[in-house]
């Protein structure tokens, strides 16, 4: 799973520049009510007006606890604004933080005081003007605090849908991790299960040839001889199929009646591929060298490479050729390479399609590495999906 990396901005800075905003901003509507000489106790030669500029001074740094107390500081800062200009845009940015919370009671509060004070500076501070300009004044002051509401209830909102996307993509990343676990223990229980059948059957014509040796003392000694080689070969296959075994982790409350049979080997193959065109797949084999001669353990592995391969193409893309190419080198290994065209959106995938897990391909790699080899799956410049294994042949006890 990719992600887009969020550039985050130092803490410092978000706080600073909203310090700076609150400072200048606060310090031209100081100045612009003073200029504008209507407004009384707000005149250069007053002393009122300086007391102003103190006390925004001395409450802007409470910005800097609106997270930790948001009600609290903002309720104090518009009460400010009450008898003072210049904390008007402290209290703005205060009440923007607030409505992030989406606290309806809080806003509601916060809301009315912000009416209230601004009727309260009119009252303490009344300006030389008309009415008209009065009732101007507090649609300015209706406005200003829908304006810093929408914005607070915006911002609040996205912060919770994009919390809501980081979860689900965590959530979905577990859930990928999960899957791709499971695929891969499902297919080495499935590989334990190949190998308890194979293993059984070697062991018991071990015991069973073993045991003629030691109860017939008649046999004549070329029968002997071929005994005992026989007696070699299949405890060399089992002890190379057992070390194929090893690490693979088994289900151990697996129910021992639904172990299924041994896979079977690439020399029916050929039966394979015409049972799918029977299926009406379209199918071009090629193979080189003698399959018949690969090891059985690494016959096994390649029958059930091709055979997922072709499944795969079934399920995704029924319409579309699939070449499939097996190449025998004796005592080096078998290569794979199975391809098929993609499917598109016409080709008949509908709603009820199975849909692309990929957690075959991710088992058939699984089974590939524990066989001493390697599978890689892509989709080529034709726009081909495009299978290649390479299974060792020294790993099949025979190198």
């Amino acid at each position: 799973m990719t992600s887009d990396v969020r550039i985050r901005m130092p803490r410092w800075w978000s706080e600073t520049w909203r310090l700076l905003a609150s400072a200048v901003v606060g310090a031209l509507l100081w100045l612009a009510t003073v200029a504008d000489g209507t407004t009384a106790h707000y005149h250069f030669h007053d002393w009122w007006p300086y007391v102003d500029l103190l006390a925004g001074a001395l409450l802007l740094p409470l910005l800097l606890l609106r997270r930790r107390r948001p009600l609290a500081v903002t309720l104090v800062l518009i009460a400010s604004t009450a008898v003072v200009a210049s904390t008007v845009a402290a209290a703005g940015i205060a009440l923007i933080s607030l409505c992030t919370h989406r606290v309806r009671r809080d806003i509601v509060l916060a809301g009315t005081a912000w009416i209230v004070t601004g009727v309260v500076f009119s009252a303490v501070h009344p300006a030389d003007t008309g009415l008209g300009e009065r009732v101007t004044n507090l649609t300015t002051s209706v406005l200003s605090l829908a304006f810093a509401v929408a914005v607070g209830l915006f911002i609040g909102a996205r912060r919770e849908l994009v919390a809501q996307l980081h979860e689900r993509a965590e959530t979905a990343e577990r859930e990928r991790d999960l899957r791709v676990a499971q695929a891969r223990a499902g297919e080495r229980a499935r590989i334990a299960r190949e190998m308890h059948d194979v293993l059984a059957h070697r062991i018991s014509l071990v015991a069973m040839h073993s045991g003629a040796l030691a109860y017939r003392a008649d046999l004549p000694p070329d029968q002997v001889r071929e005994t005992a080689t026989l007696i070699q070969e299949n405890s060399h296959l089992a002890l190379t199929e057992l070390r194929e075994v090893l690490g693979v982790l088994r289900d151990p409350d697996l129910d021992q009646s639904q172990v299924a049979a041994p896979l079977p080997t690439l020399a029916q193959l050929p039966a394979l591929i015409d049972h799918e065109r029977e299926a009406g797949a379209s199918i071009e084999a090629d193979t080189e060298g003698d399959l018949r001669s690969v090891p059985e353990p690494l016959s096994r592995n390649a029958f059930r490479i091709v055979q997922e391969c072709l499944t795969n193409a079934r399920k995704h893309s029924p319409t579309s050729q699939v070449a499939v190419r097996i190449e025998v080198d004796n005592g080096a290994g078998v290569h794979i390479e199975v391809s098929n065209a993609m499917a598109t959106p016409s080709s008949g995938r509908g709603a009820d399609a199975p849909t692309r897990s990929g957690l075959g391909l991710i088992g058939l790699t699984e089974r590939a590495v524990l066989a001493g080899g390697e599978l890689t799956y892509e989709v080529d410049r034709a726009h081909r999906f495009l299978v290649r294994a390479s299974l060792p042949w020294e790993r099949a006890g025979h190198g």
